[in-house]
């Protein structure tokens, strides 16, 4: 019970300390997700706030062509690890 990449990143951590060679994860590992660093959302916020003046709403996300699936993000976390 935890967001995916931390609770990816703290799996590949202790599967690591235990010696494992692989690493698996629950389910199919292709949903897929859209993340964003926290820095990079606090600076799209400013500029909508000092630069934005429609009056339609703005969606403060990430494109949809940026998903990942949770396969690939376990994956790079994997190699992250070493």
């Amino acid at each position: 019970n935890s967001h995916v990449i931390p609770g990816l990143i703290h799996k590949a951590y202790l599967a690591k300390q235990k010696g494992a060679t692989s690493l698996t994860i629950a389910g199919t590992g292709t949903p897929l997700r859209q993340f964003i660093y926290s820095r990079d959302l606090a600076r799209l916020m400013i500029w909508a706030v000092r630069e934005y003046n429609e009056s339609d709403p703005i969606i403060l996300s990430v494109d949809e062509e940026a998903e990942v699936s949770i396969k690939d993000v376990a994956e790079a976390i994997v190699k992250a690890i070493n």
